[in-house]
């Protein structure tokens, strides 16, 4: 048999193979996204389309997504955290140009989110709004009600200034609405007016608490003499330590140096004793995270 004989007849087996092949891939169907959308939250996308496959490779940015199920029309996939934008979405079944599809999902920007406001109980200066704030009517400050959330950890002063802003609903129990931006740390002046009272009251006639010195929701007894809870008796807060704690200020005659909160002191009379300042660059501590303007 000569060489281009032997030629032709491979060529005749082939030819069908790759039609059999083409046929197969056709009856697949090519897939397509009508629509993408992430969740209120941003921790999940849902993708709608037609002819997925039931292990799609997911990617969104260039970041390879896991994902959580996937039927013929609906694949769902985990969000990392991501900066509000628009990102590049690619879907695949296969190695196959007809079993890929893309789209533009907008992320962040196109759900923004609305902090609620704060609560207010009668009679009481602290109120749990039972979304992961607490409100203190004295100073008019949104708190975040876990005092030490895992999520935030501790960390130096300029990392626990971007963590604090980097707070958002879905994170440290919230379920208030509040998008990255809205929270911040407290202030030199808000932790003074939280542990003292705007005029020094709590320094004048009751300057004692067992540590940490913060009050009750009724605003007069010691934190740590009530239980947890909402009602006037009980403590909103959760978590409190006993220790340090950053506030936002640096100070005034050198800005490597920055207030903090120490939570562990019980004479909240001693201004220099709660909020002293330390040079910021061999300290690591809590953050404790407010929004709101401070009145």
């Amino acid at each position: 048999m000569t060489r281009s004989m032997q030629a032709r007849l491979a060529a005749a087996y082939l030819i069908p193979l790759f039609l059999v092949s083409v046929q197969k891939a056709n009856a697949q169907g090519a897939i397509t996204i009508p629509s993408a959308a992430a969740s209120a939250d941003q921790t999940a996308l849902s993708v709608s389309g037609t002819n997925f496959c039931a292990a799609p490779t997911v990617t969104l940015g260039g970041a390879s997504l896991s994902v959580a199920s996937a039927t013929p029309a609906l694949i769902t996939a985990n969000l990392p955290s991501l900066t509000p934008g628009t990102y590049y979405l690619v879907v695949s079944c296969g190695t196959l140009a007809a079993r890929t599809a893309y789209f533009d999902v907008t992320i962040g920007s196109a759900a923004p989110t609305t902090a609620a406001g704060g609560c207010r109980v009668d009679g009481q200066r602290y109120a749990d709004c039972g979304n992961g704030t607490v409100t203190d009517s004295m100073t008019g400050l949104v708190w975040l009600k876990d005092a030490a959330c895992a999520a935030l950890g501790t960390a130096g002063f300029p990392a626990a200034n971007a963590g604090a802003a980097a707070l958002h609903n879905g994170e440290c129990g919230l379920t208030d609405g509040s998008a990255a931006g809205d929270w911040r740390l407290p202030t030199r002046a808000e932790w003074l007016a939280t542990l003292q009272g705007p005029q020094g009251l709590i320094a004048t006639f009751a300057p004692t608490c067992p540590a940490p010195p913060l009050k009750a929701n009724d605003g007069t007894s010691c934190y740590q003499a009530a239980p947890p809870g909402p009602a006037a008796h009980q403590h909103a807060f959760l978590n409190v330590v006993a220790g340090g704690y950053w506030s936002s200020s640096t100070y005034e005659l050198d800005p490597t140096f920055a207030y903090l909160v120490d939570l562990s002191a019980t004479n909240v009379a001693n201004t220099n004793a709660i909020v002293p300042h330390f040079q910021v660059a061999v300290l690591t501590l809590n953050l404790w995270p407010v929004r709101g303007e401070s009145k």
